[in-house]
């Protein structure tokens, strides 16, 4: 993670986990995926089946879900070893691989 991949990822992290989750996961990945294949429906077989649209938003829900939750424990991986990096002297740099390289 970079400086400013740092910083803004500083910012975000303070709405909180649940909040990231809700709006990142839950609304954006459901509102938009369920969209798209609602749109695909609609130009494929020129109907909309009210069933499918509830289904598509639980599973994409679901689904925001857990990508926002690993998205959120990635990023945290990330900014925790720049901090690292940060205080050790590093700047933020990979940590050295077993043999001493980068």
């Amino acid at each position: 993670m970079n400086e400013a991949k740092a910083a803004a990822w500083s910012r975000t992290r303070q709405m909180g986990k649940a909040k990231f989750v809700m709006i990142r996961g839950v609304l954006l990945y459901s509102l938009s995926l369920t969209a798209v294949f609602t749109a695909i429906e609609w130009f494929s077989q020129q109907t909309l089946l009210s069933s499918w649209l509830t289904v598509r938003l639980l599973v994409f829900g679901i689904v925001g879900f857990f990508a926002a939750n690993f998205q959120w424990d990635g990023n945290e991986r990330g900014y925790a070893a720049y901090e690292q990096g940060k205080q050790s002297g590093r700047g933020g740099k990979k940590p050295a691989g077993k043999d001493g390289r980068k």
